[in-house]
C-alpha cells in the first residue's frame, strides 16, 4: 500500500487554447508548497420524516477548486505565468534584435481584460488532481533587503478531477530576481514612470493585486462557473523606506494629496545579445496612486524608517493606473 510523500508534490501547467477546455501540462512551477483543494459542496436538505437523526439524503450543487501559491522566490520566466493568469494574455515583441523579449501588463482601464486560462495539475506520488479554467483571484509581489523578490498568489478553477500527471517535462531553467538588484523612483505624474530615482532609500515593498476575475455560476447545465468575468482591480503598494530627504520629500506629498507615479525596476543576468531598449532581464513595476496615509517614524534597529501605503489609482495626466514589464529570453510562454 503506498502513501504519498510531500517531496514528490509538484504543480504542473499547461495554457489552455480554448478556456475552460483542459489541455496536458507543458511545464512544471518551480514552486514550494502549492495544494489542489477540492471545493465541491455537499448539501444536505432539512425534512422531517419521522426520525430523530437526520438520514443520509445529500447533494452536491456547485463545484469549484482553489491552489493556494504560498509565498515562493519570483524569477523572469515564471512570473510570467501568475501575470497571464492575473492581468491579461500578452504576445511579446522582440527587442529588436536582441535576446529579450518584451511582455507587457498594463492594468484595465475602460475596459474588462481576458487573462489567459491554465489547466494545473497536483499531486504526489498516491494522488493528482486536475483543474481547468485556473485564473489568478489575487497576487503580490514582495521585496526586502538581501533577499529575493517572492511571490504569491490564489487560483481558482472550475472543478478538480482525478488525473495523472503529464509524463516527461522537463524541470524548466529559471532566474531569481533579487531585490539588491532594484532601483527605486518616484516621480511627478508629469514627468512619467521612472523619471527621478530615488537612492539609499527603498528597504522594502509588497504589491498587491487583487485581480477583480470573478466566475460566474449561471444555469447552463453545469455545476461549475460557465463564464469568467472582471469586476473593480484593486491595487495597492506598501514601502518601507529610510527616513531620509527622499522620504521627508514623500510625506510631503502625502500631505499635499499628489499624485505618484511609482518604478520599481529590477535586473537580473544580461543577455548574450542586447537589444534595442534592454540589455538584462528585467521586471518593470509602474504604479501611480496616491498615498493613503501620512506614515510615523519607525525604529529599525536604530534607524529611522517610514512605512508608506500608495493606493493604486487612475491618473489622467499618464492615462493608465500602470503596468508591469517583464523582459526575459522566452519568445513565447511554455
Amino acid at each position: 500500500m503506498g502513501t504519498g510523500i510531500t517531496a514528490l508534490n509538484k504543480v504542473q501547467l499547461g495554457r489552455e487554447a480554448t478556456a475552460g477546455t483542459a489541455v496536458a501540462a507543458t511545464t512544471i512551477g518551480r514552486w514550494e508548497g502549492c495544494y489542489i483543494v477540492d471545493e465541491e459542496e455537499v448539501y444536505f436538505p432539512a425534512e422531517n420524516v419521522g426520525l430523530v437523526v437526520d438520514t443520509d439524503r445529500a447533494c452536491n450543487p456547485s463545484k469549484s477548486a482553489s491552489i493556494a501559491i504560498p509565498e515562493n522566490v519570483a524569477t523572469f520566466e515564471q512570473i510570467l505565468h501568475i501575470l497571464e493568469m492575473g492581468i491579461k494574455t500578452d504576445t511579446p515583441a522582440q527587442d529588436g534584435a536582441g535576446d529579450g523579449y518584451i511582455y507587457e501588463y498594463p492594468f484595465p482601464t475602460t475596459a474588462q481584460l481576458t487573462p489567459k486560462s491554465y489547466t494545473i495539475e497536483g499531486g504526489n506520488d498516491e494522488d493528482v488532481y486536475e483543474v481547468e479554467y485556473c485564473h489568478a483571484v489575487d497576487f503580490s509581489i514582495s521585496g526586502e533587503v538581501n533577499q529575493p523578490l517572492m511571490f504569491t498568489a490564489n487560483i481558482r478553477g472550475r472543478q478538480a478531477s482525478d488525473a495523472s500527471f503529464t509524463a516527461a517535462l522537463s524541470i524548466p531553467t529559471v532566474e531569481e530576481m533579487l531585490f539588491n538588484k532594484c532601483k527605486f523612483y518616484s516621480s511627478d505624474v508629469g514627468d512619467g514612470f521612472g523619471n527621478d530615482q530615488l537612492e539609499n532609500t527603498l528597504l522594502g515593498f509588497t504589491l498587491n493585486v487583487q485581480t477583480g476575475f470573478v466566475g460566474r455560476q449561471t444555469a447552463e447545465g453545469e455545476l461549475y462557473f460557465s463564464y469568467l468575468k472582471q469586476t473593480k482591480p484593486i491595487v495597492t503598494l506598501d514601502l518601507r523606506m529610510e527616513h531620509n530627504d527622499n522620504a521627508v520629500a514623500e510625506i510631503a506629498d502625502a500631505r499635499a494629496l499628489t499624485a505618484r507615479a511609482i518604478r520599481i525596476l529590477c535586473e537580473g543576468t544580461a543577455f548574450d545579445t542586447g537589444g534595442t531598449t534592454y540589455n538584462n532581464k528585467t521586471m518593470i513595476m509602474d504604479i501611480a496612486g496616491k498615498y493613503s496615509a501620512i506614515p510615523a517614524v519607525e525604529d529599525d534597529d536604530g534607524s529611522s524608517i517610514m512605512n508608506f501605503t500608495l493606493q493604486g489609482g487612475y491618473n489622467a495626466t499618464l492615462s493608465k493606473l500602470g503596468q508591469i514589464t517583464v523582459v526575459t529570453n522566452l519568445a513565447s510562454i511554455p
